[in-house]
């Protein structure tokens, strides 16, 4: 399991990172096996606090 963190939209890791408010997401997810965030779309949280893509509203 690797954590994300909903505030930072970043990954949180254990030893370095407080994981306090962190989710946790299988390895396979595709927030850590992705590299590039498609044009037109940003990074995002749903009710869940698992990492979303959302259409950009800058055209």
């Amino acid at each position: 399991m690797r954590h994300f963190d909903p505030i930072t939209l970043t990954e949180a890791i254990p030893g370095i990172h407080n994981l306090e408010g962190t989710t946790e997401l299988p390895d396979d997810n595709w927030f850590f096996v992705d590299s590039k965030i498609p044009d037109g779309k940003v990074l995002s949280v749903n009710d869940q606090m698992q990492p979303i893509l959302i259409d950009s509203k800058e055209k």
